[in-house]
């Protein structure tokens, strides 16, 4: 035994421990995930389907729009010496929605950013939910002004 090497952490032996310490702050039994109760298993498991979903759903629409792209503009010989940003329309929300409903390729890739961009707003919200369903207070406070902060630096995005 002197001559094997020193054992090392695991990824179970460190969530254990980060749950140990959590338990003792907050005085309260804090159950580990694969131990849970039926509650946090069945929100983990629909956050996770709710991250896959957003995924698949963002990458599936970006493609859409990247083929419309192609099938419409990919003849046309880029110019690299002008910079041309994003026309205004594309700048705002109202504008990738209207843009996308009228099928213009560079709308509907703008939208399929958007979903992808919202997913983990979605996936904050749910756990908001969670936690205020297992009453764990602490951390609906701080979901909740992970929220608010998220959603506040996407209304209003620096110029």
């Amino acid at each position: 035994m002197a001559n094997s090497p020193p054992r090392r952490s695991t990824a179970s032996d460190l969530s254990a421990i980060s749950f140990f310490l959590l338990r003792r702050r907050s005085q309260k039994p804090i159950q580990h995930p694969e131990i849970g109760n039926e509650v946090e298993q069945r929100m983990a498991r629909t956050i996770s389907r709710l991250l896959r979903f957003g995924i698949l759903l963002s990458a599936s629409i970006v493609l859409i729009g990247a083929i419309l792209y192609f099938a419409r503009h990919g003849t046309s010989i880029p110019i690299y010496s002008v910079f041309s940003s994003e026309p205004n329309e594309l700048r705002s929300l109202s504008g990738i929605c209207a843009a996308a409903r009228a099928l213009s390729a560079r709308g509907i890739i703008q939208f399929g950013l958007l979903i992808l961009v919202a997913t983990p707003v979605a996936r904050v919200a749910l756990a908001l939910l969670n936690f205020y369903l297992i009453g764990d207070r602490l951390y609906v406070l701080v979901a909740g002004i992970v929220l608010i902060t998220l959603i506040l630096s996407l209304a209003n995005p620096p110029v």
